[in-house]
């Protein structure tokens, strides 16, 4: 038998095998590396990362517990009284023109019943060209303008709302039937195409970039910004309110109606601290590429932005009370190790909430895992889930969030921070969180789900010190 063929399967495996050696020899030097180029010169680790992956930096804001238990015993909506706090924030720090909270909650509250109706109607372009009050060809070239921003930047992949109204083709939109008006706040698609144009497209906030009707941040400073521009503001008397807004609606008593719901909005969130910077992250479109590069970096302490002072995983801290977890309390539905139900093995408890309300962090820490469909672990049951690390031995888990988290792995947050939404994901039979507490390292135990567990009954508001239960 010739030997001809044995050589050329060797040389084959050669040619494969040496290259991947060597690959594999320099991405091992470049991680070594890396630590000691992020530490001295972030800016330019920062600025690398945001170049190949497309994450840019931006800024989070949080209420904080006190200004947000008064937005929520008033019946408002922390997560959109949060948003448009900052919208008018922004306007009055850049442009010196101030706007008052009522009016941008008045027009959420008046143009979609708080969000309940966006709009039935499938075929928005038709719906808005149908409208005699309005140019059908201008509404046309609108529509389409916004349709390819919103493909260029995938927003049905990082937005479930945009991912129910866009149509999978971004060839068109579900809007309102009267003039396929978008969004939360009712906008006509020349109006919001004529804000994102001159202000979103550019901002520093890369979540604005996109454009995205249906994002509650976006939509919020959009309104913000057109109230700016039709000429209403602060301080204008009802009669100078009456006639500013007819830039917004021109129909009278639906403006008389506005004016009056912003006075009582004024008056039931009072004055208020403008929201706070609560850490820096990197966020971009969220595709699976760059959910694994910031997976990877974050698993190294590679990502650059605020964290802890030197004293992490020795401070003791205040737990959240149980109560202050979600955004709407409805009570614990099951317990620690529930023998109601049969369950000795129920590893946390279950706290009930209404789907796509915030849940917070307990406490200071890293977030070390987030995990979602893409990276196939729904075996587990978790859902949806984040981890944080705070330090000392101890971690806290939240399941069964409805989308993606709203944290990275490596970033820092504080106590009381957003980091997902409730929802049912997982094994998990309505919408609810389920919070645990572990002193082994999720991540080394992922399927071990009775490892290192502890009951946190009696730790929610309390002075917690790690080292009474961590192992580190």
């Amino acid at each position: 038998m010739s030997r001809r063929p044995m050589l050329l399967r060797r040389l084959v495996l050669l040619m494969v095998i040496v290259p991947v050696l060597c690959s594999l020899s320099f991405i091992s030097a470049a991680v070594a590396l890396v630590p000691m180029w992020a530490d001295q010169d972030p800016s330019g680790m920062k600025e690398l990362i945001g170049s190949v992956t497309g994450i840019k930096t931006v800024t989070n804001y949080s209420l904080g517990l006190e200004l947000n238990d008064k937005v929520t015993t008033s019946g408002l909506d922390p997560t959109i009284v949060a948003f448009n706090i900052e919208a008018v924030t922004w306007i009055e720090t850049n442009y010196t023109y101030k706007i008052d909270l009522g009016m941008p909650l008045a027009i959420y509250q008046g143009e979609s019943d708080s969000g309940a109706n966006l709009g039935s109607c499938v075929d928005g372009i038709a719906a808005g060209m149908s409208n005699p009050n309005i140019s059908p060809s201008r509404e046309h070239a609108a529509a389409l303008k916004l349709l390819s921003r919103w493909a260029q930047f995938g927003v049905r992949n990082t937005d479930p709302v945009a991912a129910k109204y866009i149509w999978p083709s971004y060839s068109n939109y579900q809007g309102h039937c009267s003039a396929g008006e978008l969004s939360y706040d009712g906008f006509l698609a020349t109006t919001f195409l004529s804000i994102c144009e001159k202000y979103l497209v550019n901002h520093e906030d890369a979540r604005l970039n996109a454009c995205d009707p249906w994002d509650l941040r976006t939509s919020a400073f959009a309104k913000s910004l057109y109230l700016m521009e039709i000429g209403y503001k602060a301080g204008l008397s009802d009669e100078q309110a009456f006639a500013e807004l007819s830039g917004w609606n021109h129909d009278g008593p639906y403006r008389l109606r506005l004016i009056a719901l912003a006075k009582d909005y004024n008056q039931k969130v009072g004055s208020y601290t403008p929201i706070v910077v609560t850490n820096d992250s990197l966020v971009g479109q969220n595709d699976e590429f760059q959910a694994f590069v910031v997976g990877f970096l974050g698993d190294y302490g590679l990502l650059p932005g605020e964290g802890p002072d030197s004293s992490f995983g020795v401070t003791s801290q205040e737990w959240l009370p149980k109560e202050k977890l979600v955004q709407r309390y409805l009570g614990v539905t099951q317990t620690f190790h529930d023998l109601r139900y049969d369950d000795p093995n129920h590893t946390g408890i279950d706290i009930g909430c209404y789907l796509n309300d915030y849940i917070y962090a307990v406490a200071d820490g890293y977030v070390v895992e987030t995990k979602y469909p893409i990276w196939d672990y729904s075996a587990t049951g978790w859902g949806n889930v984040v981890w944080i690390d705070h330090g000392g031995g101890l971690w806290t888990g939240y399941y069964h969030m409805s989308t993606k988290p709203l944290v990275l792995p490596g970033q820092w947050v504080k106590k009381g921070d957003p980091i997902g939404l409730c929802g049912t994901t997982g094994h998990s039979t309505g919408t609810h969180l389920h919070f645990e507490v572990r002193t082994v390292e999720p991540a080394q135990t992922p399927y071990a789900h009775w490892q290192g567990i502890i009951d946190p009954t009696n730790m929610f508001g309390s002075l917690i010190d790690p080292a009474t239960y961590g192992t580190k």
